[in-house]
């Protein structure tokens, strides 16, 4: 069964009653606020549209990464949580898959003989010379 996520798009179709975003960000209000009884459908539409879209994508990430259902129950700290944990999760597994891709691309050119094998060169460095004896 798939994680329920409470948190919803909100006009996003094609034909959606929306201002552009040129026309939208020179609006005197966007910065004010909206004046009272004096807000066209399609300013309002826009602005109550880039919340819900970003945090429906925020919610979707943490139920697809977590399995767990993300609901509309006001308890910002177990959103937060998941969310954290979620974010750390993926990061380590990325950063964990790649660096192990990079040592086994290393690994393949050495055993190649691409690379020399510095056990047997002679380097000048006497504390690398007296580390490389204890190996």
């Amino acid at each position: 069964m798939s994680p329920k996520n409470n948190f919803k798009y909100f006009s996003t179709g094609n034909n959606a009653n929306v201002v552009n975003q040129e026309k939208y960000e020179k609006i005197l209000s966007f910065y004010a606020g909206f004046l009272p009884n004096n807000i066209p459908n399609h300013l309002l539409n826009k602005a109550l549209r880039q919340s819900p879209i970003i945090i429906s994508v925020v919610a979707n990430f943490i139920a697809t990464q977590s399995g767990d259902n993300v609901l509309d129950d006001g308890d910002i700290v177990k959103l937060n949580t998941q969310l954290n944990k979620e974010s750390e999760q993926k990061i380590t597994t990325k950063i964990s898959n790649y660096v192990l891709k990079k040592l086994q691309n290393l690994a393949e050119v050495y055993l190649s003989g691409g690379l020399p094998d510095i056990r047997k060169s002679k380097p000048h460095n006497l504390a690398f010379n007296h580390i490389m004896r204890a190996a």
